[in-house]
């Protein structure tokens, strides 16, 4: 009989896995929805519950995580499983999709160490009644789009931080020939060590259906973006501040002083809103946002005119 959450998290389940491929599905408790981390160090496990703590306010779902420092992620006490791992190499992106990869949940959310969950996401999961898989499009990095695949340029590059997808064969296919293409890349190179472009390659000859998340579903605050309603998902660290919990949250209120159609960069938030809303100031570190509001009629006109000079 299946297990259930609460089970689970009496458990607290510790696999010792030493293969760096291979997750065999007779090892992992098995649940139909729940949330995958991968932590590769001890910060990392830190950020990851971190993050874990601000999923279960709004998602009531098992948890797993595969590192390589199983005790520290067991005394966290925030994970329902935890799998030991050996490291591929100095950086963790192909370990990320052998985690993804050997998921226990037929649903699963897949989600980075630096991500803070503001809000509940049954919508998202709505997605994957119609989809296969859904994630926002990355921005804020230079692209890696090597010309001899074939991708065109327009084929944009998934961010593999907030993932939603379900289990399939073709999915398997998926994530096996995103390390193929992996390993084609950083035997030729050894200053490669990304995972999302091999998973774009794979994904663009792939058959799957795909869904695009919101900004808000995906928020990377620390680069430059916009936002229209409630920010539900910080994606990112702070150059000068803490990643914990009242930091974060006090960022999230920050973003969603207001929730009218909005506009952030370098630290900067402008709300594009008629002069008429009078916006309520709250205490601002100084490695907070600023929330300007525009009235946006008179900001473009002065775009206008800069240009017309």
């Amino acid at each position: 009989m299946e297990k259930s959450i609460r089970d689970l998290r009496s458990e607290k389940v510790c696999i010792q896995h030493s293969k760096n491929d291979f997750v065999s599905s007779e090892d992992l408790s098995r649940h139909s929805r729940g949330i995958v981390y991968l932590a590769v160090g001890e910060r990392f496990v830190a950020e990851a519950a971190v993050s874990s703590k601000s999923m279960r306010r709004h998602l009531n779902l098992p948890c797993t995580i595969f590192t390589n420092l199983p005790d520290n992620a067991t005394r966290t006490d925030c994970f329902d499983q935890v799998v030991a791992i050996n490291p591929s190499g100095r950086r963790a992106h192909r370990d990320k999709l052998v985690a993804m990869r050997d998921s226990p949940y037929d649903e699963t959310l897949f989600l980075d160490t630096d991500t803070f969950i503001g809000a509940p996401l049954d919508d998202c999961w709505k997605l994957l009644e119609q989809f296969d898989i859904a994630f926002s499009t990355d921005r804020g990095y230079v692209d890696r789009f090597p010309a001899e695949t074939g991708v065109p340029d327009s084929f944009k590059e998934p961010n593999l931080g907030v993932v939603f997808f379900r289990r399939s064969d073709e999915m398997n296919r998926l994530f096996n020939e995103s390390l193929k293409i992996y390993d084609k890349f950083s035997n030729t190179d050894i200053h490669f060590f990304f995972d999302q472009p091999p998973f774009r390659i794979a994904l663009y000859y792939s058959t799957l259906r795909f869904s695009i998340l919101t900004d808000e579903d995906n928020c990377r605050f620390t680069n430059y973006g916009k936002l229209n309603g409630k920010c539900r998902v910080l994606h990112g660290r702070l150059k000068h501040g803490k990643f914990d919990e009242k930091t974060l949250s006090c960022l999230l209120n920050r973003l969603n002083a207001t929730t009218v159609p909005r506009v952030f960069a370098a630290g900067t938030v402008i709300a594009l809103w008629p002069r008429r809303y009078n916006l309520v100031h709250q205490y601002r570190p100084k490695y907070m946002p600023k929330t300007y509001l525009v009235d946006y009629k008179q900001l473009f006109c002065r775009i206008y005119k800069r240009m017309m000079r």
